[in-house]
């Protein structure tokens, strides 16, 4: 941005009259301006950082910058802090309250890419037998009602499972029989299990459960990435654990609130605690056993087990986290918190059931802030051209450059 568009940003601000995108324009361009100097301000210091600008303004020899700053480069991801997630809520707000116009590629991703309430609720039953329901297509009420089972999908678009553990002859629930529920890309859905714990799946995720519980414990199987409220369960007066197993771990409850990412494509599993207390255990690791607390989350690379010699285990990462911000998926929104490029792009190729490819673009880039998840494609896009990467839409195919585009 030259300097005669940065004063007459600058005189709005000083006027009150600077709409909200002007104002995501000019704290880009200041940032960018604060870091060549390395003087980043704190974000309840930016203000007056802009008043001081703003007196400056009069030396008309003042050089200033016309790179914008987001994303944030590995270097100075730090020092930026708080001061870029600002920045990117803003333009969140800015992109849905004034749509951005990408000529053909509204038309290609308007539909198609928007999961708006009444579209990402989008998932599949399959029961034991082979037989699979579409349940977006289902409408509300009794889908199946046998003798040890039934599903229902009620008004607000949840499948709730009934079990049943005699038959009306009174005849035991069958073991060794599972069912599936099942989201694909671009879909999310909540089920209610019949102990009465509540599992919200994310897009591309699987959740594999028996016909019937057994009174020692309690267990299910995921895939991709889930969100657990688990209800306590007891028999004859003894707790009954629940336990959800992965590809490389298990963890177990008695009665909690958590959410455990295990995505293929991710490489990494992380679970994180956000109420109670989860004891989780691997198979391959230094740590076998590791209990977490709330705020927690553990940390088990795939890559880094691959590469240990025969015999070596893996070391687990525990940390404190920002529980929000791996749980915000739930809530309807992307919340990045330092991710990468190729993090963030797999989280939106997955939502918007998109591929991604890289032309010549640098990966030491990193991300804060805060998307909705009902945002159309081009306008989550346009949000994160806020800097020098480029994202052009072919198809189902986002391509990514360094190549910025006019404005």
């Amino acid at each position: 941005m030259d300097i005669s568009k940065a004063r007459a940003l600058l005189r709005e601000y000083r006027n009150g009259t600077l709409t909200k995108k002007g104002r995501a324009t000019l704290e880009s361009w200041y940032l960018d301006y604060a870091r060549s100097r390395k003087d980043l301000p704190e974000p309840e210091d930016l203000d007056a950082a802009l008043d001081e600008v703003w007196e400056k303004l009069s030396d008309e020899k003042a050089a200033l910058p016309g790179k914008k700053i987001f994303p944030r480069s590995y270097q100075w991801a730090a020092r930026l802090g708080v001061a870029a997630s600002v920045l990117l809520a803003v333009g969140i707000w800015l992109f849905r309250a004034h749509p951005v116009s990408h000529g053909d590629q509204d038309a290609q991703v308007s539909e198609s890419s928007l999961p708006d309430n009444a579209v990402n609720s989008r998932a599949y039953l399959t029961l034991s037998d082979g037989r699979k329901i579409d349940l977006e297509k289902a409408g509300p009420g009794v889908l199946i009602e046998e003798k040890f089972l039934s599903f229902t999908k009620t008004a607000e678009g949840e499948l709730v499972y009934g079990k049943k553990n005699t038959d009306e002859d009174g005849n035991p629930a069958r073991e060794g029989r599972y069912h599936e529920v099942s989201t694909p890309n671009a879909g999310q859905y909540m089920i209610r299990l019949p102990d009465e714990t509540k599992v919200w799946l994310n897009a591309g995720s699987t959740l594999r459960f028996p016909e019937a519980f057994n009174e020692k414990e309690r267990v299910v199987e995921v895939t991709g990435e889930a969100y657990f409220e688990v209800a306590r369960a007891r028999y004859r007066d003894r707790k009954v654990p629940f336990k959800v197993k992965t590809a490389h771990q298990v963890i177990e409850v008695l009665g909690t609130v958590f959410n455990v990412n295990s995505y293929a494509d991710e490489h990494v599993i992380k679970t994180t605690l956000v109420e109670g207390s989860i004891r989780v255990n691997f198979i391959n690791a230094v740590d076998r056993e590791v209990l977490l607390k709330p705020g927690q989350q553990l940390r088990y690379s795939e890559k880094e087990a691959a590469d240990l010699s025969a015999g070596e285990a893996v070391r687990l990462d525990v940390s404190q986290v920002d529980a929000q911000f791996e749980v915000a998926w739930k809530h309807g929104f992307f919340r990045f918190n330092n991710v990468s490029l190729e993090e963030l792009m797999r989280q939106i190729c997955r939502w918007y059931n998109m591929d991604v490819e890289y032309h010549g673009v640098s990966t030491k880039h990193e991300f804060v802030g805060e998307i909705e998840r009902s945002a159309p494609l081009a306008e989550v896009l346009a949000i994160l051209e806020v800097g020098n990467l480029s994202f052009t839409i072919d198809g189902r195919k986002i391509i990514v450059t360094n190549e910025p585009k006019e404005n």
